[in-house]
């Protein structure tokens, strides 16, 4: 179970400007997109090597091209 100061450190590895997740710098291997977030940028997650599994939320509309490009270890 993931507790609240975890949702928001984790918060802090997403770059978002207006809705838009801009980039991904973290180093989880699984992430959970923030609701606010309605469209995922091109590259995005672009080479996270820890990437495994991401869940995109019901918010997300629109996914740029090669939004996770090189992202070897996701499922």
């Amino acid at each position: 179970r993931i507790t609240f100061r975890q949702v928001n450190k984790l918060k802090k590895d997403f770059e978002i400007i207006n809705g838009v997740l801009m980039r991904y710098n973290g180093n989880e291997s699984h992430v959970i997109i923030p609701d606010e977030v309605i469209k995922i940028n091109e590259r995005a997650f672009w080479s996270s090597d820890t990437l495994e599994s991401v869940v995109i939320s019901g918010s997300v509309k629109e996914i740029g091209s090669s939004a996770f490009w090189s992202c070897a270890a996701l499922e």
